[in-house]
């Protein structure tokens, strides 16, 4: 494989990644307010769920 073989290689993959990458930014947009809502709903009733929306809400925020 020649050096512009793989380059062109690396650029599909990485053009790959790039739209995954919107998907799940596309997708965290979408779930964001969802998981919010829910873990006001979980504070409000005390439920011991209420942490574990807590944790995905910050999985959710996180951008590399």
């Amino acid at each position: 494989m020649t050096d512009q073989e793989r380059i062109a290689k690396l650029e599909e993959e990485n053009a790959l990644l790039r739209r995954k990458v919107e998907s799940l930014e596309q997708w965290a947009m979408k779930i964001g307010p969802i998981l919010n809502r829910l873990q006001d709903v979980a504070k409000d009733q005390n439920s011991p769920y209420a942490n574990l929306f807590s944790g995905l809400r910050n999985l959710n925020g996180r951008k590399s």
